[in-house]
């Protein structure tokens, strides 16, 4: 990053080169807070959706409901696209390979809210 040094005027009338000592801190302080909030945001969604695991989740002896069971992996990958994106539809959608209004309809027959996943999200 270049940043162009200012002129400064002196008590005496003379113009010098200013530091921009400040300036610069200025710019890696907003730098490392933007950093911490990735890091925060991702942690908050880690706390919130668990990897995804099949091992030894099904009970194959009793016999399985596959339509609920693939219903509860697209709600579980609707859901961690939407925290991943921060609610944005358009980039949920473009990383679930899906156009923006498959999505949209999946989240109304779902009963899925961006707002609510967002708030849920802060609110840790």
């Amino acid at each position: 990053m270049k940043v162009k040094a200012r002129k400064a005027v002196d008590k005496n009338g003379d113009t010098q080169a200013a530091p921009l000592a400040a300036e610069v801190k200025l710019r890696k302080l907003i730098q490392l807070a933007n950093t911490i909030k990735r890091e925060v945001d991702t942690l908050r969604l880690n706390m919130l959706i668990p990897p995804f695991s099949i091992k030894n989740k099904f009970d194959f002896t009793k016999g399985i409901d596959l339509a609920h069971e693939v219903r509860g992996l697209e709600v579980a990958l609707i859901t961690h696209a939407l925290l991943c994106t921060h609610g944005n539809q358009a980039a949920a959608a473009k990383l679930l390979g899906l156009k923006y209004t498959t999505l949209n309809q999946k989240l109304k027959h779902f009963d899925i809210s961006p707002v609510k996943l967002k708030a849920r999200l802060w609110k840790r």
